[in-house]
């Protein structure tokens, strides 16, 4: 003879664990900073940077490449979340460079593709442990302005239930650093290595939506 004992699991603590189990929620208990925000934006192009990919898989590298009028600048890298309502977390220290005088975009005349082709990258790997999301690279440069690199670290080998889809070409599209031509209609190339147009408000608020 046989007896069947059936358990039943309750839904309110599945879901508790199922939570608990969610790295993107256990990361954004993690302590967070305001320090992300920009305090003294760089509106005449100070400082500016582009990232050599939109999205990059947790193991890989990125490459950021930066342009200043300063002699140094510093990049911090941080994760937009929650973090108790600050909006950020800073994942690694300052990193402090010299200056590379970069080169003046060239313009196809065919195409009318303008591209930065700039050199001198700070090359960041992205370790395993690092969360999937939106992350900020905060340039800072040493006459104070400040601009920001934006880019995706994405898990590959991780399933979810959301995806979140990031619209890196509209980005572009309203792009228009150095007279770019992506909106009216004469550039047929619309590259990605040049900087992206940021209206850098101390609040950030174009990145809100990916902090909630």
């Amino acid at each position: 003879m046989w007896t069947t004992i059936c358990f039943f699991a309750d839904p309110v603590k599945a879901q508790n664990l199922k939570a608990i189990s969610n790295p993107t929620v256990v990361e954004n208990q993690q302590l967070g900073t305001a320090e992300w925000q920009l305090s003294n934006p760089a509106t005449h192009q100070e400082i500016e940077g582009y990232a050599s990919l939109s999205s990059v898989n947790l193991g890989q590298e990125i490459k950021l490449f930066v342009n200043t009028k300063a002699p140094r600048y510093r990049i911090e890298v941080f994760r937009m979340g929650w973090y108790g309502g600050l909006g950020g977390r800073k994942m690694i220290e300052a990193i402090d460079r010299p200056r590379f005088d970069q080169p003046h975009p060239i313009s196809d005349p065919q195409s009318s593709l303008i591209e930065c082709n700039w050199q001198d990258p700070y090359i960041l790997q992205i370790p395993e442990d690092w969360v999937s999301g939106f992350y900020l690279a905060k340039l800072t440069a040493s006459s104070g302005k400040q601009s920001y690199i934006i880019f995706v670290v994405r898990q590959d080998n991780r399933p979810s239930d959301v995806l979140f889809q990031a619209s890196v070409t509209t980005y572009q599209a309203y792009n228009n650093w150095v007279a770019s031509h992506s909106m009216n209609g004469t550039a047929k190339d619309a590259p990605f290595m040049r900087c992206p147009l940021i209206v850098p408000t101390r609040l950030a608020l174009i990145l809100k939506p990916a902090m909630e």
